[in-house]
């Protein structure tokens, strides 16, 4: 976007989507990482657009009786809409029981709908009428061909995915990566900085608990800690 012109005054998210949807206002969360939830209101094309990320981390529901339109990021807040009945719907219990969550788009109220994932919802303020389509398919993305060109190309792209998530942990090793990419890996970590090697440890395992470390639920275990330093991972029982 900067390279396009845009100047930025913050580094606030929400300057870079409204930056993006101004770019391409039909396809502006394409390149977005991460987890979102988004409204936009549109007034000059007098349209509403939300958004939903691609994994639908971040909840958005919304409701629509033909006449009222509402969404929130959570559906008790919808409870306020004076137009709304709070039925319970008894097709998403039967789904809960099964699955153990309710699938989208169904809530636990029969006139609440939940935005599935890598859906967007736009509504015509003019002539009101929701309109859900997919953006992303998980089944498109693992069906187009990746490769890389090089061994550089291939730490550019884990050196972009380290500071772009901003971790504090700078190397993940979770007992299924073979020792010789473990040297490239270091290389890119910052000397000193917290770092987190799995050894005698099943890959499920760590894979669970790097999970929970990450999602800010669970500490690392002091043994599973470590610093980078030339060549090597110090700390490491």
């Amino acid at each position: 976007l900067e390279a396009k012109g845009y100047v930025f005054q913050s580094r606030c998210d929400t300057e870079v989507v409204l930056a993006a949807y101004d770019e391409n206002p039909e396809d502006f969360v394409s390149e977005f990482r991460g987890m979102f939830a988004i409204a936009v209101l549109d007034s000059e094309r007098h349209r509403l657009t939300l958004v939903r990320d691609r994994l639908g981390i971040k909840p958005l529901y919304y409701y629509w009786d033909g006449t009222q339109f509402g969404f929130a990021s959570e559906v008790t807040a919808l409870a306020a809409l004076p137009t709304l009945t709070l039925d319970v719907c008894q097709d998403a219990i039967r789904q809960f029981l099964l699955y153990g969550y309710i699938p989208a788009p169904l809530s636990i109220f029969r006139n609440v709908q939940k935005l599935p994932a890598a859906h967007s919802l736009t509504i015509d303020l003019q002539n009101p009428h929701p309109s859900v389509r997919r953006y992303w398919d998980v089944g498109d993305y693992y069906a187009s061909p990746k490769s890389f060109k090089g061994e550089q190309e291939v730490l550019d792209a884990l050196r972009d995915q380290l500071q772009t998530r901003e971790l504090d942990c700078e190397l993940i090793e979770v007992g299924c990566i073979g020792t010789c990419y473990i040297e490239p890996i270091i290389s890119i970590a910052k000397p000193g900085r917290p770092s987190v090697f799995y050894g005698e440890v099943t890959a499920k395992r760590a894979a669970q608990l790097v999970e929970s470390y990450l999602a800010g639920d669970d500490p690392l275990p002091e043994c599973a800690l470590g610093t980078v330093g030339e060549g090597r991972i110090d700390g490491i029982p």
